[in-house]
């Protein structure tokens, strides 16, 4: 499992799911204004910089 994390199919996966998981959060944000949106746009947002931090973090230790 350890090396699953460090590998790019990971990056790759997670990437484009938490990449379509903040344009649809930050279209909704657009539609509806509402603050929970935009913590959701945020979380999005934070996952996505965190599947690269995590990624090139598991690399380096392998």
């Amino acid at each position: 499992m350890n090396r699953f994390f460090a590998s790019k199919w990971n990056l790759i996966l997670l990437t484009v799911l938490w990449s379509l998981l903040f344009i649809v959060n930050l279209a909704s944000y657009f539609n509806t204004k509402s603050e929970l949106m935009l913590l959701a746009v945020g979380v999005a947002g934070i996952g996505l910089v965190l599947n690269f931090v995590v990624y090139f973090l598991r690399k380096r230790n392998k």
